[in-house]
């Protein structure tokens, strides 16, 4: 039920549904969409030489619980485990260097997840509705891909991080933890709309937040700034409890940044 390329390097596809499957140990690859949409496959093991997991291998295989991914594994990409929706626990090696877009996108049941720091490169936990918190590693410098983990309430940042990409937390609504750490220089469109954070302290190093980027934060109310910053149009708009604003004397902000306006059409909030 497996297919095979003939010195059975490359595992092709398994057509035949599987319950549990153990990879060969000669095998160095698995191609494109492998495991596409094994609904019954709850458990995979994987040889400790692999090598490269291609685009989607496991996507959509809505039974599969846990991964172990082996120390040889440099990237894991786009769209790999996307739609295993009880996937509960990821083990990622140190060395893996980039984790592609959407790769675990809408895996639902993935409460936390450990991210080597050893990872440049991130974009990958879109729709993981029960993710709680997360620890961006320190070699990552675009901060991304965490729109509508709708129970994420902590997020914590580390030097080396330099920008916040445009959506990067977009419908995190429980989101209440985040640091700025110093070293960050860009706060993208969207990125923070909505949440519940409270407070805000920017560090020096910023130097620009994006249009809306903390639009309708309903509890948000007080924002520190440390540094003359270039804010956006609504930025801050549909803020009601904001009540204290620090900033540098010489640092101006536009009036439209603070709009309380909820005809969101004013400011073209659709996407």
């Amino acid at each position: 039920g497996v297919v095979y390329n003939s010195d059975k390097t490359r595992l092709i596809f398994c057509f035949k549904k599987k319950d549990t499957f153990v990879v060969p140990a000669s095998v160095r690859i698995i191609e494109s969409q492998a495991f596409c949409n094994q609904t019954s496959l709850k458990s995979v093991t994987l040889p400790e030489d692999l090598e490269e997991i291609h685009s989607g291998a496991f996507i959509g295989c809505t039974s599969l619980k846990e991964i172990n991914i082996p120390k040889g594994i440099s990237r894991i990409n786009s769209a790999t485990f996307a739609g295993c929706t009880l996937l509960e626990y990821v083990s990622l090696p140190e060395g893996l260097i980039h984790l592609g877009n959407d790769a675990f996108w809408h895996c639902d049941s993935l409460e936390e997840i450990r991210l080597p720091d050893s990872i440049r490169e991130m974009n990958s936990f879109q729709c993981c509705r029960s993710l709680r918190r997360i620890v961006v590693p320190k070699g990552v410098s675009v901060a991304g891909g965490f729109a509508f983990c709708t129970s994420l309430r902590t997020v914590v940042l580390q030097e080396g991080v330099t920008k916040i990409a445009d959506y990067a937390f977009r419908f995190c609504d429980e989101l209440c933890r985040i640091n700025f750490p110093e070293g960050l220089r860009e706060i993208g469109a969207r990125a923070f709309y909505p949440s519940r954070l409270s407070s805000v302290v920017f560090p020096k190093s910023l130097e620009e937040i994006g249009c809306e980027a903390f639009y309708h934060n309903k509890a948000l109310r007080r924002i520190t700034f440390n540094s003359v910053v270039k804010i956006d149009q609504a930025s801050f708009a549909c803020t009601p409890a904001l009540k204290i604003i620090l900033k540098p004397k010489e640092m101006k902000i536009d009036d439209d940044v603070f709009a309380q306006d909820t005809a969101l059409d004013k400011y073209g909030f659709w996407d």
